[in-house]
């Protein structure tokens, strides 16, 4: 691909062309930190996209210990509790869907809270 430059003073038919060979130095340095810049942010977005979401995890749901990761479709930890049992008897948190958490929610009968950062309740 040519460039064409003209300066002010310049007449048409002193008009030289530009490519790839002939391109100054800044031209060149610039597109290789955009470069950089770019693959910056993709690895920035990678990272922060593979981190699990980690939740407290006890009452009537089981885990090895006392916290658990989520995976799958488990996209936030969930905190439920049943108005007519005993308290904490069959009470549970740990990852859970945002969905599901949203159909427990009956005045009276049961709620549940979520929330998507780590070990909160």
């Amino acid at each position: 691909m040519h460039f064409l430059k003209l300066a002010a003073w310049q007449k048409p038919s002193e008009v030289s062309t530009l490519n790839r060979d002939n391109l100054p130095e800044i031209g060149v340095q610039t597109r290789e930190n955009m470069k950089t810049v770019i693959l910056a942010l993709l690895v920035l977005l990678v990272v922060s996209h593979g981190e699990a979401l980690t939740c407290w995890c006890g009452g009537l749901r089981k885990c090895a210990g006392r916290t658990e990761v989520c995976s799958g479709s488990n996209d936030v930890c969930a905190s439920v509790r049943f108005a007519q049992y005993p308290a904490n008897k069959n009470n549970f948190w740990g990852c859970y869907t945002e969905s599901n958490c949203r159909k427990l929610n009956y005045p009276g009968v049961a709620s549940c809270t979520s929330c998507r950062t780590d070990l909160c309740q």
